[in-house]
């Protein structure tokens, strides 16, 4: 199963540590080809075992599961006509320290071609009681076995 992950940058974070790791570690035990997609060139918090490109590749990866990590990732994905799978896994609803659109993002989190999974119940019910959407699948530690499960549902 070909996988892209779509990420911010790479830099120092708890949330580009654990899914960098998790990229690492499944790419150790796997045959299935993994890459990266990066909006903003950083310096990476760890080395990387997976191969990756900058955001604007993401058109040219078809027939594949594509993973935004970010609100920004998924305005991407969204926008992107590639014949994938996409989905958003939600961290965190980082998106609550600083002023968003409201209905942008609710219109995002409704878009019928993006499969939202949370990282644990306590997002999922609040995105369910805030925006109204409910997500496709829990995953708490970015299990790309679980993740492209949940991805590939029907």
């Amino acid at each position: 199963m070909k996988t892209g992950v779509l990420l911010e940058d790479m830099s120092a974070s708890d949330k580009n540590y654990h899914i960098m790791k998790s990229l690492n570690d499944y790419v150790d035990t796997n045959r299935d080809e993994v890459f990266g997609f990066i909006m903003n060139v950083s310096r990476k918090v760890i080395p990387t075992d997976f191969a990756y490109s900058n955001c604007a590749e993401v058109s040219n990866f078809q027939n594949a599961v594509l993973i935004a990590t970010c609100l920004e990732t998924a305005d991407v994905l969204v926008k992107t006509s590639v014949k994938s799978k996409k989905c958003l896994y939600i961290w965190s609803l980082d998106w609550l320290d600083q002023p968003y659109n409201y209905m942008g993002l609710k219109t995002l989190l409704s878009d019928k071609s993006l499969r939202i999974i949370a990282r644990s119940q306590l997002l999922a019910d609040i995105i369910k009681n805030n925006y109204d959407v409910v997500v496709d699948g829990i995953d708490e530690d970015f299990n790309l076995e679980n993740i492209n499960g949940i991805c590939e549902k029907e």
